[in-house]
């Protein structure tokens, strides 16, 4: 599940759900991470540092093991900040980028120069306090009007390139898919695309 919001207290800790998942290791597994806390955009749309506040006391709560990442858009990294003493207690802090996007692949690229420019240098300011490895991008409109196997192959090519060059710690791109009239045909053509471009990734080595 990627960008959800997420509530101080899920279930009750005396409700059916809670007793399965103490005594379930499957259901532990299974809901382990599974919601993002999203507490900047609505339904709550809290300023940034009150919602890394909450994040930091939710991962400190009975609903710690639910948790995933804090979602925040690339642009507004600058924003967290190291010396907040929420972010002292147990860390790192895991969070994950939303990039800028762009309406075709040219001006996807051009954003995600900035987005990860965005990110070096948030994981260089808060080294030890927080992780970010995922990033999160709807595809360019132009690649979604005539969607193709092919196209999303090149597309994911050049993000991951982009990516290994300039940021290169371990960054996963996961990508949004919006809900239109040719939906299934544009995330079949996706499906297809990411295969082909995983299925000629170079052999695992180490960073240069």
């Amino acid at each position: 599940m990627r960008t959800s919001s997420f509530a101080a207290s899920v279930e009750p800790m005396s409700s059916p759900l809670w007793q399965a998942m103490h005594t379930s290791t499957a259901l532990q597994a299974f809901v382990a991470h599974i919601v993002d806390y999203a507490g900047i955009f609505p339904p709550s749309q809290l300023p940034l540092e009150d919602a890394v506040q909450n994040f930091a006391v939710y991962r400190r709560g009975g609903d710690a093991p639910m948790l995933g990442r804090m979602i925040v858009p690339a642009s507004r990294l600058h924003e967290v900040d190291r010396d907040g003493e929420e972010l002292t207690v147990e860390p790192p802090y895991p969070f994950s980028a939303i990039a800028r996007g762009g309406d075709d692949t040219a001006a996807f690229l051009e954003g995600l120069r900035e987005d990860l420019a965005e990110i070096v240098r948030f994981r260089r300011r808060l080294d030890g306090s927080a992780a970010l490895d995922c990033l999160e991008a709807r595809l360019p409109a132009a690649l979604l009007a005539e969607p193709s196997a092919g196209a999303m192959r090149h597309f994911a090519d050049e993000v991951a390139r982009q990516i290994d060059e300039e940021a290169p710690e371990p960054l996963q791109p996961f990508y949004e898919v919006p809900l239109r009239d040719n939906f299934e045909v544009a995330v079949t053509a996706l499906v297809e695309g990411l295969k082909q471009h995983r299925e000629h990734l170079p052999a695992p080595g180490p960073h240069h």
